[in-house]
């Protein structure tokens, strides 16, 4: 069965935005933003792709995960770049407003 890269790396933004959610409205945005980059590192890299990140959270050095240049996925696979942001808005997550999201 072939299976869809795009529905795949879709689960990767839910399980960001599941595990972010756990910190709506607690004041850690630093907590909610590493729960999100957690989940989605662990999600990409149980997809079928050869991915590097080409836009990030930062640059090596400068971000402790999901930084340019980082290799995700399984290694087998399409290669891809990918951009993505685990959580834009960590802040109003840990406040508890409205429109946190997360992208790939």
């Amino acid at each position: 069965m072939e299976r869809n890269l795009a529905l795949e790396v879709v689960r990767a933004t839910e399980a960001a935005a599941l595990a972010a959610a756990r910190f709506i409205g607690k004041g850690d945005e630093r907590m909610a933003d590493r729960a999100a980059c957690d989940a989605m590192r662990k999600t990409l890299n149980s997809v079928a792709m050869d991915g590097k990140i080409v836009i990030g959270e930062g640059k090596e050095g400068d971000a402790e995960f999901l930084y340019e240049g980082e290799i995700v996925g399984t290694g087998a696979g399409t290669e891809i770049d990918v951009a993505l942001d685990a959580i834009e808005g960590p802040i109003i997550c840990a406040t508890g407003g409205p429109n946190a999201l997360s992208c790939v």
